[in-house]
């Protein structure tokens, strides 16, 4: 059963625009190549990120779009552990190479920027999952919401919360 809902839409492109603004941009996009998500899981993100009128017109179905935002709380969770710690390393001197001091200046400020910047990611994330919730329920009166039957939504908090 497809949904149609305007709040989903615009948090979906806000996650959209945040992402590829602070997260995965040309400064940081070079660190991504050491974490550990598999091919379907990029799938997963990059049809959640390109939210098309399409998309809108025909509206989402639960589970598909469940997966997908517990994809992106699966991303956060990696990146806060694996990416996080290391940012500076990961992106040091080896990236300066043929760079002028306008592009070392900017992606000084997206490294330290970027713990922040996943903070608001995740904000957003959790505001999304918390709006489909909340729709799912509306919508499944006579039999149970489809959160409740995808077990693997149950570590929604623990993936968006920062340890």
């Amino acid at each position: 059963m497809a949904f149609h809902d305007t709040q989903v839409f615009s948090l979906i492109d806000q996650i959209r625009d945040h992402y590829r603004t602070n997260i995965f941009n040309q400064h940081l996009r070079p660190a991504f190549t050491r974490l550990q998500f598999d091919s379907q899981s990029w799938e997963s993100l990059e049809r959640l990120m390109s939210q098309s009128p399409a998309d809108k017109a025909q509206g989402y179905g639960f589970q598909d779009l469940y997966e997908r935002v517990y994809n992106l709380a699966r991303f956060v969770f990696k990146v806060r552990s694996e990416i996080v710690p290391h940012i500076r390393s990961i992106l040091g001197a080896g990236s300066l190479m043929g760079r002028g001091g306008g592009d070392t200046l900017l992606r000084d400020m997206a490294i330290s920027n970027f713990p922040s910047n996943l903070d608001i990611l995740a904000d957003l994330t959790y505001e999304l999952y918390m709006r489909i919730v909340l729709l799912d329920k509306e919508s499944h009166s006579a039999k149970p919401p489809v959160y409740t039957r995808l077990p693997e939504l149950a570590e929604m908090g623990r993936l968006l919360v920062k340890a």
